[in-house]
Parts: C-alpha cells; structure tokens; sequence
C-alpha cells in the first residue's frame, strides 16, 4: 500500500475526504479530539507542551551560552509581566474598595432608616416639621441608644443570609425563616415596640402563635361546622396576613434595587471595552506571551457576514505586516494591548503600493497576504491582470482563519519581512531565439528583494487609508480602558448608591403599609390596645393615609439627607481610590522596567 505524503498526512485529512471510523474499542479516558473549521485535527493542549518544551530548550541554550538572549524579547517580556502585575494589583485594590463602599453604604442606610421607620408608623414623627425632626428624635431617645437599638440581631440576620448547603435543602427553609423573624425583630427594636435591652429574640419569637411571635394562631374552633371553620379560616388569614405582607414587601424591594442598580449601572459612563471585550478577556489578566503580532479577537457570525459583505476576501497589505512584524517593534505590545488607544499599537507601514522605477510593474508576492495592488482587481488602479490571481487569493490568508494558520514555530521565531516578488518586465516581450509570444504575455524574473516602505505620498495615503479600514473593521477605532476593579469602581458603587436611594423613596408607601400592619396587631394583642388608642399613636392602615402629606414630606426630606450621605461616602472612596491608582509609568518606575518612548 502507497503512502500519502507526508506533509498531508501531518495535516489531517482535507475537508474532502471521507471519515474513516476507528474499528478499536474506545477508551473511556481519551479526550475528544477536536477539529476547526477545515476539518484539521488540534490539540491546544498538545500546543501548549510543545510551546513550553521550546521554550525550556531555549533558556538551556542561552544558560549554557550557546545562544544569546535578545534585548527585545527581554522588554517585551518584562513589559508582559509588568502590565499583568499592575492588572492584577488594581483588580485586588478595587475589590477591597468595593466591599469598604458597601460597608460604608450600609453604615448610613442604618443611620436614617430608624428615625424613616419611625416616621412612618408614628404620627408624632410625621407632624414635626423637619427643621425640628433631629432634635424632636433627641428628646425621645439618646443617639447612642439609637444606633445600639437592633445592632445585634442586624449582624446575626447578615450572617445568615444566603446560608445555604446543597445537600440538605430544607436548610436553606429553615435560615429564610430565620432570618426573616430576625429582620423583624431588627424593626420592632429600632421603632421602640420591643424592649432595646434584648440583643435577640426569644426562642418563642420564631415559633408561630406564641406569644411573642408576629404570627398569630387562633385556636382550634370548638365545633367543627361550617361557620365555625370559616371564622377560623379569617381569623387564620388575618393572623398570618401582616407577616406575608412583610415578606412580600421585602422580595419586592430587594427585587426593586437589584433592578435599578443594574439599569443605572448600564447608563453611567464606564471603562468597559465593548469592541475588543473578549480581547481582553484574552490579554487580562490571562496575557499571552508576548509576541510581535496582534490577533483580533474571534469575531461572532454577525461580524463575520458584515465582513464578508464589507470587506474583499484578499487580506489588506496591513494584515500581512502585523503577521511578519519583526518582535523589536513589539516591545510594549504585552503593555499597550492592555493599555493604550488602539493607534498607538505598534504597527508596521504597509507595502509598497507605487509603480517601481524602471517602467517595471511590481505582482503581489504569491507567498504573502497583502490586499490587492494596483494592478489587481480592486485596486486603486482598477487593472484586470489576474495571473496567478487565485494564489495570491488564498482563503488561507484571511484574518478570520489566521488564528488557525499560525504556527508554533512562527508564533515564537523572529521572521524576516523578506519577501519573494515578481517584476514583470513588458518591454521584451520576446526573444530573438525564442518562439514568438503571443501578444499581452510577459517574462517572468523572481529576486529576493526586502520590502522597503515608499515615503511617496500616495503610498503614505494608501497605507493610512488601509489601516483605517483595518481599525474600522476589527473594532480597533474606539479608545482602549484599562478595565479592571479599580477603574470600575465609580459607575458601580454610584449605581449601587443612586438605585437604592430610588428603591427606597418608590416603595415609601408600601414599606408604610406593610410596618403598620405588623406593628398594630402586635401591639394590640401584646399591650391590650383597642382601636382608638392605636389610632392615637400609629397611623391608619387605609391606602390613601399611607399618602399623607407631612408623612411622605418627611420621609423624603430625610431620604434626601441619605442621599447626600451616600455621596459624601462615595466621594471619600473615589479620593482613596485615586490615591491607590498607578499610571503606566509610575508602575514601571515601581517595578523597575524601562519604557521605550514611542516616536
């Protein structure tokens, strides 16, 4: 049997041949062996040990001295680790910053939610004017009674919240249970229906019908007929009625504020590159080894078809640098992919795009991935020379299939930009010796000549307007933020402060409702009130008296001064954060690295 080349077998079979199943019994343990969109087989895995052992073989080399190390790669390197150190330090800093914000935040939502608590179940709280709010509240109760009144059971309550263990589900029951009791306990304290000197509550408190229980069970009916078990059934409900109002109106605000801290949030200005996202999500803070090549990010199918349509299926003379750049021009490649706006990243000029001297007409070279030339269709100059046009065309050189094509060995080996070109020299058409060439022919004559940049205006035209297009297409033309928890830090917890802000001044009169109907049946069963009295000291619990005038004046006054509070607090993180915040420069004079200036 004949063996196929060796090259092909390499390769994997073509998308054209058939699949030839194993006849072997499968292992359990094998990994799927994937394939891209050729059909080829890879193993990133594979990619990544072979990677490395080079990698290992070249530090030998240059320990033993055989080989000398490159100044460019060393930058490059040191300007690798530097930009994913700093990514790193920032994101730990912001993430500190946010959890001090919350805790901050928290600190003044339970500064002003016990007097907004109180005016909202007590009519002397709603009928003082606000200029004499503050010291109406003194004369009642001392300030530091005030903030003690509930703390305990508030930091219990915290704890438990999102308790959870999978393999018993109905803990999970069990802690929302007692959280929820612990919640309202936390209210009874702070508005004075419970004694303050309790750090927690009873055991009876949690059990429904007890005494102390905000549920109220009435007793089993005498006689089981018909209207006896009515009136048990309505005398159930309105027991349990004020504390699912409570839960309801509890889901409900927590529901509120996550909803409007994430519309706020979508609407604030942010570092966040929409564009180029899952680039970084490649280069941060997982980077790459730095390399002298750019690789756009892997684009969806909607940006796929609108490049097709936009787009020539011949790569642009821009690509084809980017891919064959030499690594001296990417020492900061490692910093400014992370960093700095997209036309700052390093990049070569294009090819030459003008007519070569001597009357002499300069074909695209059949082994590289520029765009068209002049004398290509689609060119500036529109001609319709094709020869070999469907090599120069190869779908191999497409920037969506690049990342499929690279290889190890020129991921990591520097590559001359040097080029085999085509002259077509159309003076001598034909020889005196030779057969005569029919009209339109031409002599072919290849030399290895280096790609030298025209400084010709046209071509400085061309190749700006060539990287242009490129930018334009890959997304590169929008500003590039250095994103990570620092950076995030203002627009999230100014979102977190404005939503709940909102949250709580939207569900004022309900929050009122579901407070009144907890605390006047608990107080009329604990302390024996009749209606009159609890209508002396509570409000009413009808629809439209939770609308009171000097009520929600009141209430809002005083979510106005929370507001403030948030934004002094959200003031003082920003002056902490800008204090922790590091340039570019400043970390690499930090981290001992060398900046080479860009011209």
């Amino acid at each position: 049997m004949r063996l196929g080349p060796l090259t092909s077998q390499a390769l994997g079979r073509s998308p054209y041949d058939e699949v030839v199943e194993g006849t072997g019994e499968p292992q359990p343990g094998a990994p799927e062996q994937l394939y891209d969109d050729r059909g080829r087989p890879v193993n990133p895995e594979t990619r990544r040990i072979n990677r490395d052992i080079i990698r290992s073989h070249n530090e030998v080399m240059l320990v033993i001295g055989v080989a000398e190390p490159d100044s460019g790669i060393n930058e490059a390197q040191a300007l690798y680790e530097a930009a994913t150190k700093h990514q790193y330090y920032e994101d730990g800093i912001g993430r500190k910053l946010f959890l001090t914000g919350e805790v901050l935040a928290t600190v003044g939502v339970w500064g002003v939610n016990g007097l907004r608590q109180r005016i909202l179940l007590y009519k002397d709280y709603a009928h003082v004017p606000f200029s004499r709010l503050f010291h109406f509240h003194r004369r009642q109760q001392s300030w530091g009674e005030y903030l003690w009144a509930g703390l305990p059971s508030y930091v219990l309550s915290d704890s438990f919240a999102g308790f959870d263990m999978p393999e018993y589900p109905w803990v999970k029951y069990v802690f929302s249970w007692v959280n929820l009791h612990l919640e309202i306990f936390v209210f009874m304290q702070r508005t004075g229906l419970v004694n303050t000197s309790r750090w927690v509550p009873t055991l009876g408190f949690f059990i429904p019908g007890c005494n102390d229980s905000p549920i109220f069970l009435p007793k089993l009916p005498s006689s089981f007929t018909p209207g006896s078990i009515i009136s048990w059934l309505g005398a159930f409900v309105a027991g349990i009625a004020p504390f699912a109002g409570y839960w309801f109106f509890s889901k409900t605000y927590a529901r509120l504020v996550w909803s409007l801290r994430r519309k706020i949030q979508r609407r604030l200005p942010k570092p966040i590159n929409f564009s180029r996202r899952r680039t970084l999500k490649e280069v941060v803070p997982y980077l790459q080894p730095p390399s002298g090549t750019y690789i756009p990010p892997t684009p969806t199918p909607e940006e796929q078809q609108q490049r097709q349509e936009t787009q020539p299926r011949t790569p642009t003379p821009t690509q084809q640098q980017q891919q064959q750049a030499p690594s001296a021009n990417a020492i900061e490649a490692g910093w400014e992919m992370v960093h700095a706006p997209s036309d700052t990243l390093p990049t070569n000029d294009a090819l030459p795009t003008g007519p070569p001297p001597d009357g002499t007409r300069r074909r695209q070279s059949i082994i590289s991935v520029s765009g068209p030339g002049p004398g290509t269709p689609g060119g500036p100059n529109g001609s319709t020379s094709n020869t070999n046009q469907s090599q120069s065309q190869s779908p191999a050189a497409t920037a969506d299939e690049a990342p499929f094509l690279s290889d190890d060995d020129e991921e990591t080996e520097h590559v001359n930009p040097t080029l085999i070109t085509f002259d077509v020299d159309t003076s001598d058409s034909a020889t005196s010796d030779s057969a005569p060439i029919p009209p339109g022919a031409a002599v072919w004559a290849a030399e290895l000549r280096p790609n030298v940049p025209d400084t010709s205006a046209g071509s400085n035209r061309n190749s700006q307007q060539t990287q242009t297009n490129n930018s334009s297409s890959l997304g590169l033309d929008a500003p590039l933020y250095r994103d990570n928890g620092l950076t995030r830090l203002p627009h999230v917890l100014a979102a977190g402060a404005l939503g709940l802000c909102a949250a709580r001044a939207m569900m004022t009169p309900f929050e009122s409702l579901a407070l009144l109907g907890l605390a006047r049946p608990y107080m009329a069963r604990r302390m024996g009130l009749e209606g009159a009295t609890l209508d002396m000291a509570f409000h009413g619990l009808g629809f439209m008296d939770a609308f009171s005038l000097g009520r929600m004046f009141n209430a809002l006054a005083l979510e106005m001064v929370h507001l403030a509070i948030q934004c002094d607090l959200w003031a003082g993180m920003m002056c902490v954060a800008d204090w922790f915040r590091m340039s570019d420069q400043e970390w690499c004079e930090r981290e001992g690295v060398k900046r080479r200036t860009q011209e």
